[in-house]
């Protein structure tokens, strides 16, 4: 017996500067302004969203993946604004994949750059960095089997912070590092 995908389980939105969030539908003729918005398609039976950033910085607040699979990719870059102490987060078997380039664009401290539990899994693909200026950790380890892969990217850090900031959280944190480059984290 095969399984059938439909077609809202997997989908692609597209997100450019001169987009439109009201009369835009994600499309790459009709696409989003904001990856806010983009991130509201992740609803209903869609269990995977790509979302495919145009040319230039994407401000937004913090990316959430939430039982599904969240991948963020294209030309542009992102640049978060923290709230709850975090910028991205993978929860509750939560997948988020980052091939753009991130900036910590938060005015005030907070717990971690990436805060992963519940059986959450955050990746960043190679050539990307990631650059932060007010976390006081590169990741959090929340509860359950969690994991971090750095495949071929770097973290700058203004100020030196921890790579992991570890909870009350008795599962071991998976770290996984390959030709991962590293600046004031330790």
């Amino acid at each position: 017996m095969s399984s059938i995908l439909l077609g809202r389980n997997l989908r692609t939105v597209h997100v450019e500067l001169n987009g439109n969030d009201v009369k835009g539908d994600g499309s790459i003729t009709k696409p989003f302004a904001t990856v806010g918005r983009a991130l509201n398609e992740m609803v209903g039976t869609t269990t995977q969203l790509s979302i495919m950033l145009g040319d230039g910085v994407h401000s937004c607040g913090p990316v959430v993946a939430q039982r599904g699979v969240i991948d963020i990719l294209g030309t542009g870059s992102l640049a978060i604004s923290q709230n709850n102490g975090v910028l991205c987060s993978a929860q509750t078997n939560g997948v988020l994949f980052i091939d753009v380039d991130i900036a910590d664009a938060s005015t005030s401290n907070y717990l971690a750059a990436f805060i992963v539990s519940g059986n959450g899994l955050v990746l960043l693909r190679p050539g990307i960095t990631v650059s932060l200026t007010k976390a006081d950790a590169m990741m959090y380890n929340g509860h359950g089997q969690n994991s971090l892969y750095i495949s071929g990217a770097s973290v700058i850090s203004a100020a030196p912070i921890p790579k992991v900031s570890q909870g009350a959280n008795t599962e071991p944190m998976s770290l996984s590092e390959l030709s991962a480059t590293y600046t004031n984290i330790t």
